[in-house]
């Protein structure tokens, strides 16, 4: 990869990873933002589908991303404080770090 040109288009945020392994590598990151990751203004269908499950009208959450993952967290710590029982299933080794508890486990 020396000296080879790399468009990052990952959000800005999400990006610092990726750049230095490239440049680890002798690449030559070249930063393009494709998206920007922002908190949804209304989170209310959010909490009402996590209140939903907490409650046991849902098995699972299945998480897409990490970005979804701190959404749910936000919404669980702020939201539903009784949610030590909730199933979460995401994709990747440590993708739901974000959600379980120290010690709890996967």
């Amino acid at each position: 990869m020396k000296s080879k040109r790399v468009v990052v288009t990952r959000a800005a945020a999400q990006a610092r990873e990726l750049v230095r392994a490239l440049e680890d590598r002798g690449a030559i990151p070249v930063l393009y933002p494709c998206i920007a990751i922002e908190a949804p203004e209304d989170t209310r269908d959010l909490d009402y589908g996590l209140k939903l499950t907490v409650r046991g009208e849902h098995d699972w959450v299945v998480l897409t991303s990490a970005n979804t993952v701190s959404a749910v967290a936000a919404s669980v710590t702020t939201n539903n404080p009784n949610a030590s029982h909730l199933r979460a299933a995401g994709a990747g080794h440590g993708f739901l770090r974000g959600l379980i508890p120290s010690g709890s486990g996967p």
